[in-house]
Parts: C-alpha cells; sequence; structure tokens
C-alpha cells in the first residue's frame, strides 16, 4: 500500500487524555497530492499510522489531534483543533471541526458534521446527515441519523434515538431509550424519557417533561 504521508519527528506534543494516559502526537505531512491536498502539505496531529487510513482522502488538518486506538478513514476529514480518540471511529464523508471531540467507542459516518464544541462518545453512533454542533453532547450508545440535529446545550444519552428531520436543541435532554423523529423538536429545557415517543410534527418545549412510554405526535 502507497504510504500518504509522513510523520515529522521534530514537531510533536504530548498530552493526557480523560483516563490520564500520556500520549505523543506527531504532525504530518502529505506524500502526493489528493483531493484538497498538496504533496509536502502538513496536517495536524496523530499518535501513530494507525490513526489515519492511507487509503482514500481522509485527512487530518490544521491543528486537529488523532490518538488512543481512534481510527479515520474513508472520505473524513478532522479540522481545526477537533479531537478523535479512545477508540472512536469517523469514516465515510464525516466531517468534525471547530473544538468538537468523537471519543470513547463512538463512530461518526455518512455526511455526518461535528461542529463547535459538540462531544460524542460512549458507544454513540451519528451518521447519514445528522449534524451534532453547538455544546450539545450525545453520549452512552445513542443514536442520531437521518436529518437529525442536536445543538445549543442539548443531551442526547442513555439508548435515545434522534433521527428523520427532528431537532433537538436548547437545554433539551433525551435519555432512557426515548426516540424523537420525523420532523419532531424539542427544546427549551424539555425533558424526555421512560421509553417515550416524540414524532410527526409534535414540539415539547418550556419545562415540560414526557415520560412512562407515552407518545406525543401530529401537532401536538
Amino acid at each position: 500500500m502507497k504510504k500518504k504521508y509522513e510523520v515529522c519527528e521534530s514537531d510533536t506534543i504530548e498530552l493526557i487524555d480523560q483516563l490520564k494516559i500520556a500520549h505523543k502526537l506527531y504532525r504530518i505531512r502529505a506524500l502526493y497530492d489528493f483531493s484538497h491536498v498538496e504533496a509536502g502539505e502538513f496536517g495536524g496531529y496523530n499518535e501513530s499510522e494507525d490513526n489515519l487510513s492511507v487509503d482514500g482522502n481522509c485527512w487530518v488538518f490544521d491543528n486537529a489531534k488523532v490518538y488512543g486506538k481512534a481510527e479515520v478513514s474513508g472520505e473524513a476529514t478532522i479540522h481545526d483543533i477537533a479531537e478523535i480518540y479512545g477508540e472512536a471511529s469517523v469514516y465515510g464523508e464525516a466531517k468534525i471541526y471547530g473544538n468538537a471531540k468523537v471519543y470513547d467507542e463512538a463512530e461518526a459516518c455518512g455526511k455526518v458534521k461535528i461542529y463547535g464544541r459538540a462531544e460524542v462518545c460512549g458507544g454513540t453512533w451519528v451518521f447519514d446527515e445528522a449534524e451534532v454542533y453547538d455544546n450539545a453532547k450525545v453520549c452512552e450508545r445513542a443514536w442520531v441519523y437521518g436529518h437529525a440535529k442536536v445543538y445549543g446545550n442539548a443531551k442526547v444519552c442513555d439508548v435515545a434515538g434522534v433521527y428523520g428531520h427532528a431537532k433537538v436543541y436548547g437545554k433539551a435532554i433525551l435519555q432512557d431509550e426515548v426516540e424523537v423523529s420525523d420532523e419532531a423538536k424539542i427544546y427549551g429545557k424539555a425533558k424526555i424519557y421512560g421509553r417515550a415517543l416524540v414524532f410527526d410534527k409534535a414540539e415539547v418545549y418550556d419545562n415540560a417533561k414526557v415520560c412512562e412510554r407515552a407518545w406525543v405526535y401530529g401537532h401536538a
């Protein structure tokens, strides 16, 4: 397999992850032209060559970092000061940028965008054309897909699902295997839990709570 990049031994950084494990990362440099990268162009930082596939047009730009057992592959790109670490996988045409973090065993793929100060972690899946941004957090085996958007200070966790064209934002919290789909909107300080379902064009907002397998749908 043709080598796509080299590591620069003279340009390194050291950091300590959330588990207090030390990592030494190396600046990378492209060895030939591909996609939007030119031969000789410097990229971001990797801990090892296992972090960035030599296949496809995947790349780590700017001062972004990939380390631990994380892997970036396919056409995925990591930009700005974003971090991918733990055992996370970013592939497809995913784009991670800003100060976003994808870590633990999270997967981001398809044409997803994760940016701002968003965090995706803990066995979570974000795929298709979903977006997670601002200060939103998606964690604990949650899944966000389709054209769904999670943003603001929203939190989606504990096997909750957001899909279709649904939007979750503000300081809303979804947890405990709930599903929000279609064109539903959850915002304000709303809390959805207890395997509840919110779908169609329903909106749940302010300090509302939906729980105990309840269904909210239509134009509610």
